[in-house]
């Protein structure tokens, strides 16, 4: 925005405005807060839209006030793939099952926690046989922990027998191979919550990254019974509930009499 600012060039009435992957706007706002911060530019932009094979429904007033329509492209051939999916209890030990099984010159193991596969790359003796694909910050953690081939970056040189990808290449990367890999997916949920598979968008766009195909496709999932399940309506009351208390410490928040008081709303 910057540079066309120095051109003299309005974005909202010279450009087309395209927010592509548009699910993760949803889907990483609880711990990526920033990523909603262009949403209000985007509503002034004259020409826009938002686009992903995996969407997820918007909430905003202003789509509807704007006068938005949904436009769904389906496929006219056969697109769905089979999944081995196994449920268990002890992800590791099933982990080295499905490993032992695969015949493949690459395999791509999809885990959202660096803490996870560096635990399982350590505890399986893959160490020396992968590298890990994972932002930087993730890189230097593995670095510190005297693993060298980390990268932020995908780039097929640094490819091994087994490449571990955490959720930053889940979306938006063209993985070019002359062979059809494996993939497996793993999901801890007592490991972390944030590891668990969306079926919807994480698993879709996952086997999407693969331009020429894959071989087999594993999720390798336990499952944990106090996960909080909401319906729609539910979620909405929550969060009309979180602004209703939110904008009444505010009101408490401007007529504090003194800093302290003042301090103690802020933190509330």
């Amino acid at each position: 925005k910057e540079a066309f600012d120095e051109m003299d060039i309005d974005i909202r009435y010279e450009c087309f405005l395209l927010f592509d992957e548009c699910h993760k706007i949803v889907k990483d706002v609880d711990y990526r807060q920033d990523i909603t911060l262009p949403m209000d530019y985007f509503f002034e932009c004259q020409n826009k839209a938002l686009v992903s094979a995996t969407p997820i429904e918007f909430t905003d007033p202003r789509f509807d006030k704007q006068g938005f329509q949904t436009i769904t492209l389906n496929p006219t051939f056969e697109y769905v793939k089979n999944i081995k999916l196994y449920t268990t209890n002890n992800v590791l030990p099933t982990i080295r099952t499905a490993i032992q099984k695969v015949e493949s010159e690459n395999i791509f193991i999809f885990c959202n926690s660096t803490d996870a596969i560096h635990e399982l790359m350590k505890t399986l003796n893959l160490t020396d046989k992968s590298s890990v694909f994972c932002s930087e910050k993730s890189v230097a953690k593995l670095k510190s922990l005297k693993f060298k081939s980390a990268f932020s970056t995908w780039n097929k040189k640094d490819m091994k027998k087994y490449n571990w990808m955490t959720s930053r290449f889940f979306n938006a990367l063209d993985i070019e191979l002359d062979t059809k890999p494996v993939v497996i997916m793993v999901t801890d949920c007592y490991f972390a919550e944030f590891t668990t598979i969306d079926p919807y968008t994480d698993a879709v766009q996952i086997i999407g990254r693969f331009r020429n195909g894959v071989k087999d496709i594993y999720h390798i999932s336990n499952t944990n019974r106090n996960f909080q399940k909401k319906s729609k309506e539910e979620i909405m009351g929550y969060v009309n509930c979180s602004e209703e208390i939110y904008l009444s410490l505010t009101r408490f928040y401007k007529s504090a009499s003194n800093q302290s008081a003042k301090d103690a709303y802020r933190a509330a």
